[in-house]
């Protein structure tokens, strides 16, 4: 009965441990699944957040750019209406012809006129004569006539009453010189234009990019919804945010008008009223995580599939050897029962011969059943030969033999190991104690080896010592405990190798029971310095709130993920690690398994990224912005083109005494200061070279007043002090311009819109070795003779902090940088051989003090240039331009110098009329075209006559046209604008 209670009790034990293995696996397989797809899914929700923020950016610069451009229209417009005023009214014709100057450089805009103080339209583009419009019931006209509103206004969405589209019109108030109110100035900003902008942003089928007004109140949406211009239809979150003063901020909810969940982020545009809103689809951004979770499930599921299954075999293999062991025992005790019975019989023999012979005649029958069907071997030796008297069918039957072959072996021959020792040490213990069990392994009659448990007994029969054994094979139990062990070390070496630090604590007063190695390459703590002691007493935890939030979910919940915290290591560095915790069982003891995963790296790789981004941002803008200064550069030249020439063919025919000769030249000066600046933004776009001539610094700055004034805050007060007689200096006009306008804006900004003084100053300074002691010296700056330049403001000021990092590229006080940057003013600066000195306080306002060195040239001026018209060409030329006023000009001043001209308007017309005639004396050809550009014509004509001279005209630089043409039979180059003096020396060449 014992016997079967220690069965039992054992088989229960051996269930319970299997279980716990089989649940324990699987909880850990869970944790680490249940871990790694809450990552991903944070990792995807990052993703959606920064591409919104990025997308809110990159629209707020791009409107905001808009605004700044329209604004800078209508303020010139307003200084032309008063200055036409002051000179004695408005011309009609000249104002219109004026703004729509400007708007032709504005394709945004679908209009930019003017309402006089009563809200009639008088000037403008798009107005019908004798059909009067009136805005006087605009909120923007109203803005206008209150006089103690000042500077820009953007209305709601409006329905134009001309161009009948939806627009959103930018107004400023016009004055009469007397102050009062002479009207409005206004540009309508179509909505079009925010939906061309919005659907070139890819935002998925299910995202949307939104524009609303500071209340909220939708002006554009794409994709475009029908009747919602106007709604106010937002989620409770964004309203809260907004209405809390949030410029922007990102955060996932439902939007208000189609209950998507989206990545929502929205950002308000400078100081104007407009808030941009793209979002992302939930749905859209994590569908390839839903992919990876349904992936990581399947494989969750098979592995809990296997382990159960796995169990299961187990369990009942273990059953199976248990009952087998136990029909054993029970066959033992009944074989020593019916012994005991047959010793009493043999007592009771006097009393009945005939009794007692029936029951020896029972008994053997019985013994004989018992010993044969015994599935254990069951062998009686002789001693001391050691050789089988008697022996049941299991026994030869287990070792693969047969009877006769089993009668004749004796115990070495069943032994696998070869020990006599062994054997003799047995037989010496089994005499002592009567009773003796052990394991062994025999070795069949094919070789194969077997375990047996083997019960040895002592016995004597006729008068002669025997021993009787029990042969039990174990070999499958002991594989299936092989297995077992086995499984029980794979869990150990996973625990032990894990790459994060694992550890056990006991839950009362955190005491660490156990750890691998995860946990002392993190933390740098061995084994025997933290093992039977407390986490608190060791200090493992920076922060106690951390711990005590640890302690608080897990007595709340029962386990915690992904727990930020900062962890001190042996050494006292401190490293950032998401915690993860769970309560388990230990030995009858509550316990906590804790994960940990070091993720300090990983918070600097996404710092990193980050400022990785707004970096490329940066870059994307200004890319974009030279894009756009090279645009309006190659038509601009085309439109200078117009000018000059018409101004030279009039010198021409002008009488030399008629006073008309000094506005010519002086059409002829500020052409040529247009061409610089057509020269600047060529250069700025990245497609132009710079070009070092002697200049007057004092005249440039003179030139560049009034953009300085038009770009500056309106209380900020620019001053002057340019003193005469300046030497001149040897420099890239353009270059020096954006220095100055970079330095000036600077100012301004540093007035922060205070009033304030901004103040240049020019001089000249003899610098010796003691003066240039504090420059950072190299080869090219030398004693002598310098410009200054000096640009000082009233602002803010910097601290030393910043000065330090003034020069640095990509550094900015701002959230994003504007105009060259600091960096770049120093590149220009030096590379003119000059140096910069810069003082600086907080509230105290800054010093810029540029130093160039002084030229021994004088400065060329445009009068001095004598013009010469006598030569005269003849023949046939060919003249290809796709503009038309630089195709009419072209022509009459060829027409001038004696050539008979034809013209075509692009490259593939210029290829059809040439080969219906090409007797052409020469070609002259421009670079830039649609359809097939200079380049592609130049070849299709060499093609079709090897001998054609072509001349070619571009905007661009004669050294860099020429590199770009060597070789490729170029007989001449014309830089555009050009006058006729340039022309002809052009074609005198050919």
């Amino acid at each position: 009965m014992s016997d079967i209670m220690n069965h039992t009790d054992s088989s229960y034990s051996f269930k319970c441990r299997l279980v716990f293995t089989v649940v324990f696996l699987n909880l850990l397989v869970y944790c680490l699944a249940g871990f790694s797809l809450y990552q991903s899914k944070i990792t995807y929700e990052k993703q959606a957040a920064t591409t919104t923020q990025n997308i809110a950016s990159i629209l707020e610069q791009n409107i905001h750019g808009e605004i700044d451009k329209i604004d800078i229209a209508l303020i010139a417009t307003i200084k032309e209406i008063e200055r036409q005023k002051v000179h004695g009214g408005i011309e009609k014709e000249n104002i219109n012809r004026y703004m729509e100057t400007l708007h032709s450089y504005l394709p945004s805009i679908s209009a930019l006129r003017m309402a006089n103080s009563k809200g009639d339209l008088v000037y403008g583009n798009g107005l019908k004569p004798g059909i009067p419009v009136n805005i006087a019931d605009r909120d923007y006209f109203l803005f206008g006539q209150d006089s103690t509103h000042t500077g820009i206004f953007l209305s709601k969405p409006t329905l134009g009453r001309v161009t009948k589209r939806w627009v959103v019109n930018v107004a400023r108030r016009v004055n009469d010189p007397d102050g009062s109110f002479a009207g409005i100035v206004f540009g309508s900003l179509t909505l079009d234009h925010f939906n061309v902008l919005f659907s070139s942003i890819d935002v998925g089928k299910k995202g949307s990019v939104s524009l609303r007004d500071n209340d909220l109140a939708l002006i554009v949406r794409y994709p475009e919804l029908d009747n919602t211009i106007g709604t106010k239809t937002v989620s409770r979150k964004l309203s809260e945010m907004y209405k809390a003063g949030n410029k922007s901020a990102t955060y996932k909810g439902i939007a208000g008008i189609d209950k998507i969940e989206r990545m929502i982020s929205f950002r308000k545009v400078s100081d104007y009223p407009f808030v941009i809103i793209p979002a992302l689809a939930s749905s859209e951004y994590l569908a390839k995580w839903r992919k990876e979770a349904k992936t990581q499930t399947g494989f969750v599921v098979l592995f809990t599939l296997v382990t159960i299954i796995s169990s299961w075999l187990l369990s009942v293999r273990w059953q199976r050897e248990k009952a087998i062991e136990s029909e054993l025992i029970k066959s033992k005790d009944e074989l020593e029962l019916r012994v005991e019975q047959r010793t009493k019989d043999m007592n009771l023999a006097n009393e009945s011969l005939q009794a007692i012979s029936d029951k020896l005649r029972d008994s053997e029958t019985l013994y004989r059943t018992l010993f044969e069907q015994s599935p254990d071997g069951i062998i009686l030796w002789s001693v001391p030969e050691l050789k089988p008297l008697q022996f049941n069918t299991a026994a030869h039957t287990l070792l693969r033999y047969t009877r006769e072959e089993f009668s004749s072996l004796t115990v070495s021959n069943l032994e696998a190991r070869d020990d006599s020792a062994t054997i003799t040490s047995t037989i010496e213990k089994l005499n002592k104690l009567g009773v003796v069990s052990f394991e062994s392994v025999h070795r069949t009659k094919n070789g194969d080896e077997k375990n047996i448990f083997i019960t040895l007994q002592t016995l004597e029969l006729a008068g002669q010592p025997m021993i009787i054994a029990n042969h039990r094979d174990i070999t499958e139990l002991k594989k299936t405990v092989g297995e077992w062990n086995s499984s029980e070390t794979r869990f150990s070496a996973i625990f032990r190798a894990s790459p994060d630090s694992i550890n056990i604590n006991r839950l009362e007063d955190a005491v660490f029971v156990d750890l691998n190695d995860g946990f002392t390459n993190m933390l740098g703590y061995a084994s025997e310095d933290v093992i039977g002691k407390s986490s608190v007493a060791i200090g493992i935890w920076v922060d106690p709130e951390d711990r005590a939030l640890l302690a608080g979910q897990l007595k709340e919940l029962g386990y915690v993920k992904n727990l930020e915290a900062r962890l001190r290591r042996k050494d006292g560095s401190i490293i950032t690690a998401l915690v993860s915790s769970r309560l388990i069982e230990l030995d009858g003891r509550p316990c906590t398994l804790n994960i940990a995963r070091d993720i300090t790296e990983h918070n600097q790789a996404i710092v990193e990224k980050q400022s990785l981004e707004k970096q490329l941002l940066h870059a994307q803008k200004l890319e974009s912005l030279g894009v756009l200064a090279g645009g309006i550069a190659h038509d601009f030249n085309n439109i200078l083109t117009s000018i000059v020439g018409n101004a030279d063919l009039a010198l021409m025919r002008l009488n030399p005494a008629s006073p008309a000769i000094d506005n010519l030249h002086k059409i002829e000066l500020s052409a040529s200061r247009a061409a610089d600046l057509a020269k600047q933004m060529l250069a700025y776009s990245g497609r132009g070279k710079f070009v070092v001539e002697t200049l007057d610094i004092n005249s440039l700055l003179t030139e560049m007043l009034n953009i300085l004034e038009a770009s500056i805050s309106k209380k900020a007060d620019l001053r002057l002090n340019l003193p005469p007689s300046l030497p001149a200096i040897d420099a890239d006009a353009t270059q020096i311009r954006q220095i100055v306008m970079n330095l000036v804006i600077n100012a301004s900004e540093a007035i922060e819109g205070n009033s304030g003084v901004i103040a240049i100053i020019t001089g000249c300074a003899d610098c010796d070795k003691n003066y240039l002691k504090d420059v950072a010296l190299d080869k090219n700056i030398k004693e002598g003779r310098y410009v200054f330049l000096e640009i000082t403001d009233s602002g803010c000021g910097m601290d030393k902090e910043t000065l330090s990092k003034l020069f640095d590229p990509f550094y900015t006080t701002k959230f994003t940088g504007r105009g060259l940057g600091m960096a770049a003013v120093q590149g220009i600066v030096r590379g003119h051989n000059g140096f910069i000195h810069v003082y600086s306080e907080p509230a105290k306002g800054s010093s810029f003090k540029v130093f160039l060195p002084a030229s021994d040239r004088l400065v060329e001026t445009i009068n001095d240039r004598v013009q010469n018209y006598d030569w005269k060409g003849a023949g046939k030329v060919l003249l290809v331009d796709d503009e038309e006023t630089v195709r009419d000009i072209g022509r009459e001043m060829l027409n001038v110098l004696g050539f008979t001209t034809v013209t075509a308007n692009d490259g593939v017309e210029a290829v059809e009329i040439f080969k219906a005639a090409s007797d052409f004396n020469f070609v002259i050809l421009d670079l830039t075209m649609p359809r097939m550009d200079g380049e592609q014509c130049l070849y299709e004509l060499k093609r079709l006559n090897p001998d054609v001279k072509v001349i070619m005209s571009s905007g661009f630089s004669e050294s860099e046209v020429t590199q770009k043409f060597a070789g490729k039979g170029l007989v001449g180059f014309i830089q555009k604008p050009y006058r006729l003096s340039v022309l002809k020396e052009a074609v005198k060449n050919v």
